[in-house]
């Protein structure tokens, strides 16, 4: 389960009670102009709304609406506005019939009492599509102490609320891709909530009109049946007595606060690689620190790391996920990202035994063994300067132990300045377990600029190769190849110059190298398991890119899934990576982990802290110089920041590991 990025004051300890999610259900959003959370609730099946009034039993949400916004959140307004800081939305979607609807039906809060505009069933079906997906990732979360079905996270984590709102990474610049002006209003006013069947021929007949929902300033949640109050439906020209009581106005679109954080995505293979990223956030968001976003998994090219959806390193150096595209925690994008095991400038998929942990998705090593019991691949990175030189970092996954069931790395992502030769964005991950996983791998470059990144890559390009280096797709510009499928994930690009591919994948370690088209800039790489519940597994993964100052510093970002606490070693190398070809390595990199915008641990020099356990992980850095974090993470996203000590600049490589 994926646990909110941030704690709040006053919203207690999560409980790790199980969440889940039907097709058909509802959901109530919140979110804040001001603010860098949102708090998503479930309601259950759409179809209560057909039957009569009721108040619906959601806890007190109201605790949680002081804690996330403010004790000020019913009737604040935002200065930067002129409009009311805190919106709010229903929405749902029965995709496949569940609710005895057509398939698509959706529904969604309506600021207005003119009733939304019906469409095709393929015109519903990106928005049906996006609320799966803010539904799937809403179960992988555990619910606050005040309710039992409600979530806090991070804006920028994958397939938040906030995400598929006017300015979200997700939206297309309006509610959900879908309603235009948004579906939110303020929390005091009422909202109709519209059932959206789909047709043809029926763009501009509207849909049906359920009832209204409000909400009290003690967080009460009513919903007012059609028929037992019926409101004015919309003419042309509105009779003098037909005021509509609520005609709420666009909501503010919020501009997504820097601060990295993993979102929940693809884990990356043991092998090194560059994870991309955002500042802490949701899954770490670090900005106020880039934010994390899933990063691929490069190969053990150098060092191998592991990245996730929001934190697992492996032997060889790899780059860990890079936090989605927010100056904080995470840029996300995305997602949350997450580190991939081991992306390096030019991972080759054989790696060399060193005495760092090997490459594997968990390491093989038993906790007292220590980084010389077993030699692990370390990523030979050639040193090529381009991103074609065997680019692939991906490490030689070595049987490890399986991970504990209970809980799993997912999305991952890393930020990180993309340039030539060896400074090209390399992330690798590795996939462990049965059968094939399907993931999409994304490339973020000019939606950063949304995110306040001044000099974004422009133009990404994106190559997946496996361990033997063999290319196994590639794409410039998503739109250009398997558009549909993208667009089903809910996680297409939001812009066209953006890159992403959707692939199955059998076990083995990845390598996905980013690099500009026209030039260098600050990019995010992402990777998201889009089949969380099958027996295959994202582990580690891993960064390797170039790491400069301010918003340009290396930020990955990772989710940890599941139900209980997960081990794991979160490694930033520099002076190790010369030794397989890299010029211009970091000198002393320093790392920061955080939880949401919470920071949990950091070092400089891994012998200055935990010494004695990250030498029983199995994964001490090479170089004493390097810097290395054991933790045991509860279910959650998480950002780690890589800058150099003193505001040194050059090539870094951060992983992310789990350790048994």
């Amino acid at each position: 389960m994926l646990l909110a990025g941030a704690l709040f004051a006053g919203l207690g300890t999560q409980v790790s009670a199980q969440l889940s999610f039907n097709e058909g259900d509802a959901f109530l959003g919140f979110r804040a102009t001001d603010r860098s959370s949102c708090l998503l609730v479930g309601l259950g099946p759409a179809s209560q709304f057909s039957g009569n009034s009721f108040s619906l039993n959601l806890g007190n949400i109201e605790a949680d609406l002081r804690a996330v916004f403010g004790t000020d959140w019913y009737t604040r307004v935002d200065d930067a506005t002129g409009r009311s800081a805190v919106l709010y939305a229903v929405v749902a979607a029965s995709r496949f019939g569940a609710l005895g609807d057509p398939n698509n039906t959706l529904y969604s809060s309506n600021p207005s009492v003119a009733p939304w505009n019906r469409g095709s069933t393929s015109q519903l079906g990106t928005a049906a599509s996006l609320i799966a997906a803010m539904g799937t990732f809403y179960a992988t979360y555990s619910p606050t102490a005040n309710s039992p079905v409600a979530i806090v996270q991070g804006n920028l984590d994958n397939n938040s609320y906030r995400s598929f709102q006017p300015g979200g990474q997700s939206s297309g610049g309006i509610s959900f891709q879908r309603w235009n002006p948004s579906n939110e209003g303020a929390p005091n006013e009422p909202l109709y909530l519209n059932r959206i069947v789909p047709g043809t021929n029926v763009g501009s007949q509207p849909s049906i009109l359920l009832g209204t929902i409000q909400i009290s300033s003690a967080g009460a949640v009513t919903f007012t049946t059609a028929a037992a109050n019926p409101t004015p439906t919309p003419t042309a020209t509105p009779t003098p007595t037909a005021t509509p009581t609520s005609s709420p106005t666009p909501t503010a679109t919020l501009t997504p606060t820097p601060t990295p954080t993993a979102t929940p995505t693809p884990t990356a293979t043991l092998t090194p690689s560059p994870t991309p990223t955002s500042t802490p956030t949701v899954t770490p968001t670090p900005t106020q620190t880039p934010t994390i976003t899933p990063t691929p998994t490069a190969t053990p090219t150098v060092g191998a790391g592991t990245p996730t959806n929001t934190p697992l390193p492996t032997s060889t150096p790899t780059p860990t996920p890079t936090v989605t595209p927010t100056p904080t925690q995470t840029p996300t994008f995305t997602p949350s990202p997450s580190a991939t095991p081991t992306p390096s400038a030019t991972p080759t998929a054989t790696v060399t035994p060193t005495p760092s942990p090997s490459p594997t998705a968990s390491p093989t090593l038993p906790p007292s063994a220590t980084p010389t019991s077993t030699p692990t691949p370390s990523p030979t990175v050639t040193p090529s300067p381009t991103p074609t030189a065997t680019p692939t970092a991906t490490a030689t996954p070595t049987p490890s132990p399986t991970p504990t069931p209970g809980s799993r790395l997912l999305n991952i992502s890393t930020r990180l300045r993309v340039g030539s030769g060896q400074d090209v964005g390399i992330a690798g991950f590795v996939i462990q377990g049965t059968g094939n996983k399907r993931v999409i791998i994304r490339a973020l470059g000019p939606s950063l600029s949304a995110f306040g990144i001044a000099q974004p890559l422009t133009d990404p390009t994106l190559v997946l190769k496996n361990a033997s280096g063999l290319t196994l797709g590639e794409n410039d510009d998503w739109r250009a190849a398997q558009t549909a499928e993208i667009q089903a994930t809910g996680l297409a690009p939001n812009r066209e110059a953006e890159s992403a591919l959707v692939v199955s994948l059998p076990p083995g370690s990845y390598t996905a190298l980013v690099s500009g088209r026209t030039g260098g800039g600050v990019a995010l790489v992402e990777v998201y398991d889009l089949e969380p519940q099958n027996p295959a597994r994202l582990v580690n993964i891993s960064t390797r890119g170039r790491v400069e100052t301010g918003n340009e510093v290396m930020i990955g970002g990772f989710v940890i899934g599941g139900n209980i606490p997960r081990k794991v070693i979160v490694r930033a190398l520099g002076p190790s990576l010369e030794a397989f070809g890299v010029q211009g390595a970091l000198r002393d990199p320093t790392i920061r982990l955080f939880a949401g915008p919470t920071l949990s641990a950091e070092n400089d020099n891994w012998r200055s802290g935990q010494a004695s356990e990250i030498l029983l992980s199995g994964f001490p850095p090479t170089g004493d110089q390097e810097s290395a974090i054991v933790a045991v993470l509860p279910p959650g996203s998480y950002t780690a920041i890589v800058s150099g000590f003193a505001d040194t600049t050059g090539v870094g490589l951060v992983e992310i590991y789990e350790i048994p």
